[in-house]
């Protein structure tokens, strides 16, 4: 049986190997955003909470710009090959946010999701792989809008 720990570093190391400042890291430490530990009256980072982050930023680049850009749910469905459970859940879930629901029912009364939200899941079900019963969106890979 094998325990997997996870690795920390020292804080300078961090902020020299990612590039990101030793106040911003400060800052994720507090917020609960990575984890750290005191070794010897200095800080260490748990690299693997940085790594996430930062893969998850890169990925939610990618798409940042449909920030704010309504689709509906079949049009999400069609272009980005999603099952209709699955994004049912995410929008339960609140991973795919709701921009505008329908006020009555009937005809031309759909709901319009955040097409940002849905092309970042879909980059990261393409990342990790698209498997039936597969859970995509791992805490580690959840949206920036809910770390």
């Amino acid at each position: 049986m094998t325990i997997d720990l996870p690795t920390y570093i020292p804080l300078n190391e961090a902020t020299r190997r990612y590039r990101i400042g030793a106040q911003a890291l400060t800052q994720m430490v507090e917020k609960g955003t990575i984890r750290a530990v005191k070794i010897d009256g200095s800080m260490a980072v748990a690299e693997t909470d940085i790594d996430a982050m930062t893969l998850r930023d890169g990925l939610w680049a990618q798409v940042k710009h449909l920030d704010g850009t309504a689709i509906g749910v079949k049009d999400a469905r069609c272009k980005y090959y999603l099952g209709a459970a699955t994004l049912s859940r995410w929008i339960e879930d609140g991973i795919v946010r709701v921009l505008r629901s329908p006020l009555g029912q009937g005809r031309g009364r759909k709901k319009l999701l955040n097409e940002a939200d849905i092309a970042y899941a879909s980059l990261v079900a393409d990342k990790r792989g698209r498997k039936r019963g597969r859970r995509i969106l791992t805490p580690e890979y959840l949206p920036p809008h809910l770390v």
